[in-house]
């Protein structure tokens, strides 16, 4: 038994540490196209540092500019780890936006389930937007039943 235990930890510190890893790749310092103008850099450093100390906001504010290619390289992964981190402290619209980029597809890969789960996250938080959208997902059946009555008290949530 203790040994199982003993596993048990080990094992769990190795995926904490593999999270960690990931969360400190989430948080590196953005990295600015050439050509960006000096404003936009310092505006995007205060969010960053914002972000860092976890202000949701500011996290969806350093998500959309790299999921929109506003001052840095595209890319949806970054935005996407951003988007999650600001959902994580309690920001729905950070679900709700993690969500679409989910339904859309993340570098085209497109996931109705984890979007069903991050809508429902951002309605949870009172987001309107990600209550119609699940509502929506129930009617077409996208990564969940088809369910006409969930949908309808989701719409009816979002009003």
């Amino acid at each position: 038994m203790l040994v199982r235990w003993m596993l048990f930890l080990v094992m769990g510190l190795g995926a904490h540490s593999e999270a960690l890893a990931a969360r400190d790749k989430t948080l590196e310092k953005p990295s600015f196209m050439r050509g960006a103008p000096k404003a936009l850099k310092e505006e995007m450093m205060k969010f960053w540092e914002q972000c860092t100390t976890a202000d949701g906001t500011a996290c969806i504010l350093l998500a959309d500019a790299y999921v929109n290619g506003r001052g840095v390289k595209v890319n949806a992964a970054r935005g996407a780890s951003l988007f999650q981190r600001a959902c994580e402290v309690g920001v729905g619209s950070g679900c709700t936006k993690l969500a679409m980029l989910h339904f859309k597809g993340i570098d085209g890969k497109k996931d109705f389930a984890q979007a069903a789960t991050y809508f429902k996250q951002g309605c949870d938080r009172g987001h309107v937007t990600g209550c119609l959208n699940l509502g929506n997902l129930y009617v077409a059946g996208d990564g969940v039943d088809v369910d006409e009555a969930k949908a309808v008290a989701l719409y009816k949530q979002g009003c």
